[in-house]
C-alpha cells in the first residue's frame, strides 16, 4: 500500500497577479520544500521574461517550476534522483509548466553540454557538514557535502560562470552553519554580488541531528550559528551573483 503524499502550496506573485505553485511528493523520497529555504529563495528570485533557466537539485521541482510560473521563457531542472525528478515531473504537469522545463538525471553540472548557457542559475545546494558515518533521517543523507558542507556550493561557484551567458546571475541560498568564510571568500574573489535577504532560523531535524559536530565546526571556525533561549538558530543568506 503506498503513503499518501504530502500537498505544499506557496503563493507566488507575477505582475501583479496572484499564482499558487502547487505541490505534491512523499517526504520519505524527496526532500521535502517546507524549509525556510525553499520559501526564501523560491518567492525572491527575480525571472525575466526571455529567462532560460538552470535549476541545479531541483528536488521536488519547486525552484524550477515556480520559475516557469513566473515567466521564465525555458528552464533545465537538474537532480541525481530519479525519484527525485519523478516529482517534479508530476509537479510540472500540475502546475501546467510541463513543455517549459527539461527534467534531467546528474549531479550539478554533470548533464550540460558544453554549448549551453544561461541567463539564471538557482540552486539550494545541499549543506550539511559530514561528519562520516551517521544515520539521518531519509532525506537528511542526500543534503550531506563533504566534512564542512561546503562540497556543492563550492561546485557552483568555481563551475556556474562557464555556463552562464555575459550578463547572467547565480541565485541561491546558504546558510551559516557550512563553513561561510569559504563561501564568502568565493564570492569576494569572483563575483559581484548582493544579499538579497538575510533570515535566521532555529534548527530544524537534520540540523539538530548534527548539533554536537557542528559544535566542533564552530569552534574550528568552520561554523557559526548562536542560541536564543538555548534554542540553535543559523542565518540564511539569499545571495545574487554575477562573474566579475
Amino acid at each position: 500500500m503506498s503513503r499518501p503524499l504530502h500537498n505544499t502550496s506557496i503563493p507566488l506573485t507575477r505582475e501583479g497577479q496572484n499564482l499558487t505553485l502547487t505541490l505534491e511528493y512523499d517526504p520519505l523520497q524527496v526532500y521535502a520544500p517546507k524549509a525556510y529555504s525553499s520559501v526564501l529563495l523560491v518567492r525572491n528570485v527575480d525571472v525575466k521574461p526571455d529567462d532560460v533557466a538552470l535549476d541545479l537539485g531541483t528536488g521536488t521541482g519547486v525552484y524550477a517550476i515556480g520559475i516557469a510560473m513566473l515567466g521564465a521563457r525555458h528552464v533545465v531542472a537538474v537532480d541525481i534522483s530519479e525519484q527525485a525528478l519523478e516529482t517534479a515531473r508530476n509537479n510540472a504537469q500540475l502546475n501546467n509548466v510541463a513543455e517549459q522545463i527539461d527534467f534531467r538525471q546528474g549531479s550539478m553540472f554533470d548533464p550540460l553540454q558544453e554549448h549551453e548557457r544561461f541567463s539564471l542559475i538557482v540552486s539550494n545546494p545541499p549543506c550539511l557538514p559530514d561528519p562520516g558515518e551517521i544515520d539521518l533521517v531519509i532525506p537528511g543523507t542526500i543534503m550531506l557535502s563533504g566534512s564542512d558542507g561546503t562540497q556543492h556550493a563550492t561546485m557552483l561557484l568555481e563551475q556556474g560562470p562557464d555556463y552562464l551567458t555575459p550578463e547572467g546571475r547565480i541565485v541561491f541560498v546558504y546558510p551559516s552553519t557550512s563553513n561561510p568564510r569559504k563561501i564568502f571568500g568565493l564570492l569576494d574573489r569572483y563575483y559581484n554580488y548582493e544579499i538579497i535577504a538575510e533570515i535566521e532560523i532555529p534548527f530544524y531535524l537534520h540540523f539538530l541531528e548534527l548539533w554536537t559536530y557542528l559544535e566542533g565546526l564552530k569552534a574550528a571556525g568552520l561554523s557559526d550559528f548562536h542560541e536564543k533561549y538555548r534554542v540553535p538558530y543559523r542565518t540564511y543568506w539569499l545571495f545574487r551573483a554575477r562573474p566579475k
